[in-house]
């Protein structure tokens, strides 16, 4: 099944979960997909409106309204979120963010062609395309996957199979095609090899 196999019916939510399906399929991992939508240039409520709109049909989502009161460069904020899954990495989340003093919501640049793109690379240009043609705004989608290994006989790993030598491999061939960076990164605890393109980010992390 391919994204433009899906009628146009379909909701958001359901394209993430295929999403979510496809990458464990294609990759063998199991990752939390995202998509935000930052800047967001009508009202909250219209905000409301859409993330029902785009969880229609789908079952198993919980829906949030937050404001937070900053002083900082933003002001207030209001998060109006949906979010499927309760384990810390095996969620999927839509999540809309409007400021007090934002930027103008603006679409980025989309490839002219993506013939030579990876399947997991095709996917997720061609899901940001579906987004903006239904809500005329740009989403960032994130991929995110965690490597943990189970520390005792009661504990659950995540993605155990996975080596750092194969997620390099895996990003390396997603990249392919396309003219996204491949980066690494480490911080105290964590080390993060990624994959950055046009608001999309694909990351794998492992405990050090």
């Amino acid at each position: 099944m391919t994204l433009d196999s899906f009628p146009p019916t379909v909701s958001v939510a359901r394209y993430l979960e295929y999403l979510k399906e496809l990458i464990k399929n294609e990759l063998g991992l199991d990752a939390e997909i995202s998509l935000k939508i930052h800047s967001w240039p009508s009202t909250n409520r219209v905000a409301q409106l859409v993330i029902s709109d785009m969880i229609e049909g789908s079952k198993n989502w919980t829906t949030k309204n937050e404001i937070i009161d900053d002083e900082g460069a933003f002001g207030s904020m209001t998060f109006t979120s949906a979010k499927k899954g309760s384990n810390k990495y095996h969620y999927s989340e839509i999540i809309i963010y409007k400021s007090e003093r934002q930027t103008k919501h603006r679409l980025g640049t989309l490839p002219r062609s993506t013939k030579k793109y990876n399947p997991i690379a095709n996917a997720l240009v061609e899901f940001r395309k579906i987004v903006r043609s239904l809500y005329g705004v740009d989403p960032r989608i994130g991929v995110q996957a965690k490597v943990q290994k189970s520390r005792s006989l009661f504990s659950t790993g995540f993605n155990e199979s996975i080596t750092k030598e194969t997620a390099k491999e895996i990003l390396c061939t997603i990249c392919k095609g396309t003219n996204w960076k491949y980066i690494e990164s480490t911080s105290r605890f964590t080390e993060s090899l990624e994959v950055h393109g046009p608001n999309i980010e694909i990351g794998i992390s492992f405990d050090i």
